[in-house]
């Protein structure tokens, strides 16, 4: 992933746009969260509006923060200069408990990582003033094993 500084600097310019607001602001007060339709309940990370139906009545609500990874990928070159110096990586796609497929990377890259493993969001904050969310196993085995032990 970019350095933190230079992600904070990413995190900041984006942050020009207002409909970001949420996202950031419920990741620095510890949540990660999602949109959530409020005729169907249905959770997306973002959207205007519900694809099921065409519901545009969508609020934020704060998720589980817990999911599964579906899949990821440990990055150990790169030409971005974005992403020099924090090689390898691991860049993770979660499947989160509420539905809800996000990327992103894990806290840390020298953790053992599988698909179906659980995870959960952890917070990022080795910039000061900026929360970044990240990625952390629960426990040591993927959903599938624990689900053969009983």
């Amino acid at each position: 992933m970019p350095t933190n500084q230079r992600l904070a600097e990413m995190i900041a310019e984006r942050r020009l746009d207002e409909l970001d607001d949420p996202i950031w602001d419920g990741i620095a007060e510890g949540c990660f969260p999602l949109h959530q339709c409020g005729r169907c309940g249905r959770h997306y990370w973002p959207a205007s509006s519900c694809v099921e139906h065409g519901s545009a009545a969508m609020a934020w609500v704060p998720s589980s923060g817990r999911g599964v990874v579906h899949t990821y990928v440990v990055v150990h070159r790169t030409n971005n200069p974005d992403y020099r110096g924090d090689t390898p990586y691991v860049g993770v796609v979660v499947r989160l408990d509420e539905g809800v497929f996000v990327h992103g990377a894990l806290a840390d890259p020298q953790t053992q990582v599988a698909i179906g493993q659980d995870v959960s969001v952890v917070t990022d904050r080795t910039v000061p003033g900026i929360a970044i969310p990240r990625f952390a196993p629960v426990g040591d085995r993927t959903r599938e094993e624990a689900h053969e032990q009983h």
